[in-house]
C-alpha cells in the first residue's frame, strides 16, 4: 500500500473563507488562469486556488496514475495564517479542519487528514488538535516551521507539544516562507533556498532547544528530505562538541536526535535520496509528493523503487509501511 504523505487540500470555497474571516486585512481575490483564484492580502503570499487542491476525483486520477493507493492530506503553510490575530488564525483552522473532514469521510479509502492549528496561540492549537482529532477523526497535525519568525523551541509552544505528545498522533513539519526568505526575493529562491534551509533551521531548534528529549514520545516528519539538515549533521554535531552556545543543551549527539524525525522522500534527485537513506535508515523516510504544486515529485513512487542498496522489505517501508504504522492505519 502505497502512501503519500505529503500532499495538499483547501476546500473549493477557501477564497471565500479568506474574504469572511481575514476580512479586517482586506484580501484581494481576482480570476486567474484555467479557473483558478487568485488571493493577496498585503505581502502574504498564496499559490493560485485551482481545482487539483479542492477535487478528489482529480486528485483520485493522478494517484492512479502514480500508483498511490492513500494521500495524507494537509493545508498548504500559506493557509496558516501565523501572522494574523489568533482569533483569525484560529477561525481559518477550524474551518479548514471542518472542510477536510468532511471531504475525507466522502473517500475515507483513500484519503487521510491532518489538522491545522494556529500555532501563535499554543492553548488555542492543543484545543483545535484535540477537537480535530478526538471529534473530527484526522490522523495527526501539520505545522509551520516557525510562528512568523518564532522558533519552535521557544517555551510557550509546550502545551500543544504536550498535548499531541498525549494524542499519539504525528505532525507533519512543513516550512511557511518565514522572514529569513525576505533575503531571497529573486530566482524562487525563496521556495528553492528558503524552504529547505527554514526546515534545517526548525529541526536544529527542536533538536539544540530540548524539545524532541522533553517529549520523547513525538513523532515529526521534517518535509522535503529534511531540506538541508541531513547535510549539515555533521557540522551540527561538530558544533556540539565545541561551541558553548550548544554543550550542554541535549545530552545526545545531534546525528542520534535526528534519528527521532521522520522525513518524506521528496528530494528531487536519486542520490540525494541515497543520502538520506545512508543517514537516517529506511525506517525513517516515507513517501511524499508534494501534490499539486509544481515543485512537486511527479512519480515520487518511481523515484523510490529506484534506490539500490534496500532490501524490498525497507522500500516497502518507504512506500507505505513506515507511514501506515505512524498513522496507526489498519
Amino acid at each position: 500500500m502505497n502512501i503519500d504523505f505529503h500532499s495538499h487540500y483547501l476546500p473549493q470555497n477557501f477564497p471565500e473563507l479568506v474574504r469572511d474571516i481575514a476580512r479586517r486585512y482586506e484580501p484581494q481575490i481576482s480570476d486567474g488562469p484555467r479557473g483558478s483564484k487568485l488571493i493577496t492580502i498585503g505581502a502574504h503570499y498564496f499559490a493560485p486556488h485551482t481545482v487539483e487542491l479542492y477535487d478528489l476525483d482529480e486528485k483520485m486520477l493522478t494517484m492512479d496514475r502514480t500508483d498511490i493507493e492513500i494521500q495524507v492530506l494537509s493545508a498548504p503553510p500559506y493557509a496558516f495564517l501565523y501572522w494574523a490575530d489568533p482569533e483569525v488564525a484560529l477561525s481559518m483552522a477550524r474551518a479548514l479542519n471542518d472542510a477536510l473532514s468532511d471531504a475525507v469521510q466522502s473517500e475515507a479509502a483513500r484519503f487521510v487528514a491532518l489538522a491545522s492549528v494556529p500555532l501563535q496561540a499554543p492553548e488555542a492549537a492543543a484545543a483545535e488538535v484535540e477537537r480535530a482529532v478526538s471529534q473530527l477523526g484526522m490522523k495527526g497535525v501539520a505545522i509551520g516551521a516557525s510562528v512568523y519568525g518564532r522558533p519552535l523551541s521557544t517555551p510557550e509552544l509546550r502545551p500543544f507539544f504536550q498535548k499531541v505528545q498525549d494524542l499519539g498522533v504525528p505532525i507533519f513539519l512543513h516550512p511557511t516562507n518565514t522572514p529569513i526568505t525576505d533575503l531571497m526575493p529573486d530566482f524562487y529562491l525563496s521556495n528553492l533556498v528558503g524552504y529547505p534551509t527554514e526546515t534545517a533551521l526548525a529541526a536544529a531548534h527542536l533538536m539544540f532547544g530540548g524539545v524532541l528529549e522533553m517529549f520523547p514520545h513525538l513523532h515529526i516528519c521534517l518535509a522535503h528530505g529534511g531540506g538541508t539538515l541531513p547535510a549539515l549533521l555533521g557540522r551540527l554535531r561538530h558544533g556540539a562538541r565545541v561551541r558553548p552556545e550548544i554543550r550542554g543543551t541535549t545530552a545526545n549527539a545531534p546525528m542520534d536526535l535526528a534519528g527521532r524525525f521522520y522525513y518524506d522522500s521528496l528530494t528531487h534527485s536519486v542520490r540525494a535520496l541515497h543520502f538520506l537513506v545512508e543517514m537516517v535508515g529506511c525506517n525513517r523516510l516515507l513517501l511524499g509528493s508534494d501534490y499539486p504544486f509544481d515543485m512537486r515529485d511527479r512519480d515520487p513512487v518511481v523515484a523510490v523503487n529506484s534506490l539500490v542498496g534496500p532490501t524490498q522489505k525497507e522500500i516497502d517501508g518507504i512506500l507505505g509501511g513506515n507511514a501506515a504504522a505512524l498513522l496507526k492505519l489498519s
